[in-house]
């Protein structure tokens, strides 16, 4: 309950000091109380009145502290206050987010993931090279660990080091078996967080220039110029493979190297580690809409798509369809060696090669449930070669 006293504009809006029951005057722009115009009249009932202007909100800051002191004094008869609408109270979504999973985790954990995804024929390199560097700093007198002496002295000794190398037969390297050495250097200090590059920092820059010029004197000499690399198979080399037995469907050993072949003609894989790490679920034996049968291969990371770069995949799916000739046929091998092969060995995680039985005429089986090792599927196409008597290689 209060008295209105007076009356004042602020900004085109009307102020009005209102002096409470109490005796306390506030200053008020929009009717919050009980009021009355005049000292000596009493009401009984709230005083009606229009809706005040709307005041903007920047300007309602002003008068809170009044108000907010208006609250806090003491021992004051209570005042008829209007409490301003409240904003209905947010329900509880009934679709509460499911808290994420995590798996426990800590560095050393994180730096073996990452150690056991590294390409294997790469961490090999890795240890070959840095063997041969190794003896190297021994002859030196050197025995600290290379990502623990300074750029400069480091600087020094690698260049020492690409002018002098040589092969255990004292012949000379090829360019790119050079290259490849300061590759595997330069990897094995980014790992120990070494702090410079070699293919980059300036600190290195006479050896880029000494592993350049050795190159280039390389191949004054005829090196570099890819001599060694396999002669590609003709349709007459193939066939010849067919004609000698070492390709076809008619014992264990012809028919692992016939399946090695089609995996590696049709369905592209070129290392040996990718027929070592095949599963026999990789494989899937389907049909087309006219009932035509063909072998699907699900492809997982391979020498050119590991899987780093989630946009190198194949389009369409690897397919070996099926052939008239049965003898040629890759969906009749597949079909034969499944057949052949221990049915407790054939779940889609099981190898996919397998190795022969011992005495296959004394079984159904050719096969038994033992993964061929990694050495033997890289010799398949050598010992093919020779038993054909042809020099493919």
């Amino acid at each position: 309950m209060g008295v209105i006293k007076g009356k004042t504009d602020n900004f085109g809006f009307p102020l009005w000091e209102i002096q409470l029951e109490g005796g306390k005057l506030v200053t008020e722009a929009r009717y919050r109380f009980d009021i009355i115009s005049e000292p000596d009249r009493t009401v009984t009932h709230p005083l009606e009145h229009d809706s005040p202007p709307h005041v903007p909100d920047e300007l309602l800051y002003l008068f809170e502290p009044e108000l907010n002191e208006v609250d806090k004094t003491p021992n004051e008869a209570p005042v008829n206050v209007s409490a301003p609408p409240q904003a209905p109270t947010q329900k509880p979504s009934s679709k509460a987010s499911k808290p994420r999973q995590f798996v426990p985790v800590d560095e050393s954990t994180v730096e073996q993931f990452v150690k056991d995804q590294e390409n294997q024929g790469t961490a090999r390199k890795n240890i070959s090279d840095m063997r041969t560097l190794t003896q190297f700093l021994q002859q030196k007198n050197e025995k600290r660990e290379i990502y623990k002496i300074p750029p400069e002295e480091l600087n020094s000794l690698l260049c020492q080091y690409f002018f002098s190398v040589r092969k255990t037969d004292g012949e000379e390297y090829e360019p790119s078996s050079l290259r490849g050495m300061m590759c595997s250097f330069d990897r094995i200090l980014r790992s120990n967080d070494y702090g410079y590059e070699l293919s980059k920092s300036v600190e290195f820059a006479k050896t880029r220039d000494v592993l350049t010029a050795k190159q280039i004197a390389l191949k004054k000499m005829g090196k570099g110029n890819g001599d060694k690399r396999a002669e590609t198979l003709t349709d007459d080399d193939i066939e010849a493979m067919f004609k000698t037995g070492q390709l076809g469907l008619s014992n264990p050993t012809t028919l692992l190297h016939t399946l090695w072949f089609f995996n590696t003609i049709y369905f592209g894989l070129r290392g040996v580690t990718e027929h070592y790490q095949m599963t026999w679920g990789d494989v899937q034996l389907c049909k087309d809409s006219k009932s035509q049968e063909y072998l699907q291969m699900n492809e997982r990371n391979t020498k050119t798509r590991t899987g780093a770069n989630l946009k190198n995949t194949r389009e369409i799916p690897q397919r070996a369809w099926a052939t008239t000739d049965q003898t040629k046929c890759p969906v009749a091998a597949y079909k034969l060696y499944k057949s052949k092969r221990p049915t407790k060995y054939s779940k889609p995680e099981d190898p996919f090669y397998i190795q022969e039985n011992n005495n296959p005429d004394k079984s159904a089986l050719w096969f038994k449930a033992q993964r061929i090792g990694i050495n033997k599927l890289g010799k398949f196409m050598k010992k093919m070669a020779l038993n054909t008597g042809n020099k493919i290689l």
